[in-house]
């Protein structure tokens, strides 16, 4: 990080320049901690995935259902219990 703020520049807000940024060396970790982060999070972005899927099926049903409730045209039978 110290890198990249010594390359930036500017008075009011830091900024680094497309070259200037292009020009520090990143170091690249071996593939095998690659694989190793990849095996980590790959089931957290799938679970991800599944919740936003889920969320757009939910948002559908509510966007079907709710006009229908409010103008009564479906009712709900709430059961005592």
């Amino acid at each position: 990080m110290e890198d990249i703020k010594s390359a930036g520049n500017g008075s009011t807000f830091e900024e680094i320049s497309k070259s200037n940024f292009k020009a520090l060396a990143l170091p690249i970790p071996p593939k095998q901690k690659l694989e190793e982060l990849d095996a980590a999070i790959s089931p957290v972005f799938r679970k991800i995935r599944s919740n936003q899927k889920q969320i757009q099926t939910l948002e559908k049903f509510r966007d079907t259902l709710l006009p229908k409730l409010m103008s009564g045209e479906v009712r709900i039978d709430y059961a005592e219990g």
